[in-house]
């Protein structure tokens, strides 16, 4: 999502001349910073607290069988909501931004016909007629983290859905528990 240590994504783009050359004003820093530093603290922290819970859940289960339904569902659910909303949210962020940059690489004014053929193209930066580099691999990557980002996504939604069937599932069994022991009574 970056090229030089600038961001790419919400870029524009103005053509120089006939060539393969153009001059980029890149988009801010926090359209790239926010959707990598919330994957980072969302995915990975949020799964390793998940999978020590989830651990203990299991140990604690062989036990007690019963734990497993007495344990909190509800606040996960909250919590699983949230990443969801927060992992959407930076999906967009991602897929606007770039279909903004290609957009603007294959526009009226330019020779691209596809966005991926701007990977070759020497970039100018700014107003200046400094050249700061090249597009290698830019397309490929921006592509590779814009379907990690909308596949974190739908795990984060199936997580949602996976404790909502948790959560009535444990309702139900606490409920049949509670009948069973009140006919033996």
């Amino acid at each position: 999502m970056e090229a030089n240590d600038e961001c790419l994504l919400y870029s524009t783009i103005t053509f120089s001349d006939s060539s393969t050359r153009f001059r980029i004003h890149h988009g801010q820093q926090a359209n790239c910073n926010f959707p990598i530093y919330a994957s980072v603290f969302v995915c990975i922290f949020y799964s390793l607290g998940m999978g020590i819970y989830n651990s203990y859940t299991i140990y604690k289960s062989q036990r007690d069988p019963s734990v497993v339904s007495q344990m909190l569902v509800l606040p996960f659910i909250l919590i699983n909501s949230l990443g969801s909303l927060l992992m959407f949210i930076c999906s967009c962020i991602i897929s606007v931004g770039f279909k903004e940059l290609c957009d603007g690489l294959t526009g009226k004014q330019s020779w691209f016909s596809r966005c991926s053929d701007a990977e070759r193209a020497i970039i100018y930066e700014g107003n200046s007629n400094k050249q700061i580099g090249s597009l290698k691999h830019f397309y490929t990557r921006i592509n590779v983290s814009q379907a990690a980002s909308w596949i974190c996504t739908l795990w984060w939604i199936l997580l949602v859905v996976s404790g909502i069937i948790r959560f009535v599932r444990d309702r139900r069994l606490q409920r049949n528990t509670r009948q069973n022991s009140l006919q033996w009574i």
